[in-house]
């Protein structure tokens, strides 16, 4: 059986972020592989992606590759819908 712990792990969510540089799937190697972000979409015409992964890893991602402050890593995480990793 899980521990509470393991589970909260195991969840994640779902993000959309603004994204106005090229293509992010020259990237979502090197994020999978250094912060287990997976990129799952792209709208050019709305600039932005859509990624998934833990809480964790994603305020990782945000506040390192993103250049978001701690708080609105935060504010985006908590906007953004739960899905499993």
């Amino acid at each position: 059986m899980k521990t509470i712990k393991e589970l909260r792990e195991a969840a994640g969510r779902e993000i959309t972020v603004a994204w106005d540089m090229d293509d992010p799937f020259a990237y979502a190697g090197d994020w999978s592989d250094e912060y287990n972000i997976h990129l799952s979409d792209w709208d050019e015409k709305k600039d932005v992606i859509t990624v998934s992964g833990t809480e964790k890893d994603l305020m990782n991602w945000l506040t390192s590759e993103a250049g978001m402050d701690k708080k609105q890593a935060q504010s985006e995480i908590k906007s953004g819908k739960r899905t499993k990793v």
